[in-house]
């Protein structure tokens, strides 16, 4: 019997927007939650999120309670979590609108948008945001394709979805592009493969956005130099994700955005090797970069420069998610 704090809570049924089941490795058992998500009806906290695992009472009658409340929820979701062993197995066992799922690579991409908490910022587990109506999800897993598609297939585990959403940074290849400019792409493109149609969001025409044709590449484009032969394709912006993004999307027959922001200009060079700084997994080793920069001033105000860059292409993303809208496929 579980022995823990209690946290008294309550919920009305007609608030639940989803519920999901899933396992917690304990290392020698595991642990089965359901975790129900609902309106809140405050705007900074959109979200309410209660977690209710079997070992507290009543566990049993909730979860018989939330199949007959709900009788189109998957009335078998037992059967689908409890094996393998040792596995998560989120399974989406009722929602009541499909959400948007949001794919960045790294967290300080969309630590700007509103109604995120730390936990929801953490790189490998998908977090609940607010942006607007339909409720969504954003889902990180690092840089490069094979990363987005772990996000992806994540986000899909977590959550019922009615449209896939690459977000996230871009470097200009377009000299005309600055530093915080709003990138909607048109389509993606990738070396040697076909491109890849991009819906279009609805947003206020007379807010500046570019708009054009976004290249995914498998590196960090690092130099100017590097920037201005990519621009010899078409493209006017560079990124690594989206293309991977976009092909799961038309895989799974659901309406693809891409909403980037400009976070470095095609003028810019970075001070440091990003590429050397990746991890095996695609990920970025900060001391790596920390120590290539070294004990050079100049490399440091460079990285401070590119630091606030950052910070501004981040507010600047999250304020125009907050007044652009995406349809999304009925569930």
């Amino acid at each position: 019997m579980y022995e823990g704090p209690i946290h008294r809570w309550s919920l009305r049924w007609e608030e639940v927007l989803w519920i999901s089941a899933y396992k917690r490795d304990l290392y020698t058992t595991d642990r089965i939650y359901l975790e129900f998500v609902a309106e809140s009806g405050q705007a900074d906290t959109p979200f309410r999120v209660a977690e209710v695992n079997e070992e507290l009472e009543g566990f049993s009658a909730l979860a018989e309670r939330v199949k007959e409340v709900f009788p189109t929820s998957k009335q078998q979701w037992e059967l689908s979590i409890w094996t393998p062993a040792f596995t998560t197995k989120y399974t989406v066992i009722y929602s009541k609108t499909p959400g948007v799922l949001l794919v960045a690579a790294d967290s300080r991409e969309v630590r700007a948008m509103a109604g995120m908490t730390k936990l929801d910022l953490d790189l490998r587990r998908p977090g609940l945001m607010s942006l607007g109506v339909p409720p969504s999800l954003v889902a990180l897993h690092g840089p490069g394709v094979e990363n987005a598609r772990v996000a992806v297939n994540r986000g899909f585990e977590r959550i019922p979805v009615g449209a896939l959403v690459s977000v996230g940074y871009v470097g200009a290849l377009d000299p005309t592009l600055d530093v915080g400019q709003i990138f909607v792409a048109r389509q993606i493109a990738r070396e040697g493969s076909p491109p890849k149609h991009v819906e279009t969001p609805e947003f206020p025409r007379d807010i500046g956005v570019a708009q054009g044709t976004l290249l995914t590449i498998d590196r960090v484009a690092q130099t100017c130099e590097d920037k201005r032969t990519l621009r010899r394709s078409g493209a006017d912006a560079v990124d690594m994700e989206a293309y991977a993004v976009a092909e799961e999307a038309e895989r799974r027959s659901v309406p693809f955005y891409c909403v980037r922001v400009v976070s470095d200009r095609a003028d810019t060079d970075f001070p440091v090797d990003f590429n050397r700084a990746r991890r095996s997994d695609g990920t970025f080793a900060g001391w790596r970069v920390l120590a290539q920069a070294g004990l050079n001033p100049s490399h440091w105000k460079r990285l401070l420069s590119l630091k606030r860059d950052s910070e501004l292409a981040s507010q600047r993303l999250a304020d125009f998610l907050s007044i652009c809208r995406f349809d999304v496929r009925p569930g």
